[in-house]
């Protein structure tokens, strides 16, 4: 009931442990964070705002789920 779909996308190829995370839930709930992960840890940037854009729809046999990130998020 409470799956996610999640996307991740790490902009630049030399920095892979640099990404981004986009989530959505069937319900509508979603969350994006900006993620840096070191070896020893993983730093979130919960306050980072990609002004993503989305929006579920749960019907008889399926979830349709959208998320719309414009290309500027990324910097």
């Amino acid at each position: 009931d409470r799956d996610v779909c999640e996307i991740f996308v790490a902009p630049d190829r030399s920095e892979p442990r640099k990404y981004f995370e986009f989530e959505i839930a069937p319900n509508g709930e979603w969350i994006d964070l900006k993620i840096h992960q070191k070896s020893n840890e993983r730093i979130t940037d919960w306050n980072y705002d990609s002004g993503m854009q989305s929006n579920s729809l749960i019907e008889k046999n399926r979830v349709v789920m959208a998320i719309k990130v414009e290309w500027k998020a990324f910097g």
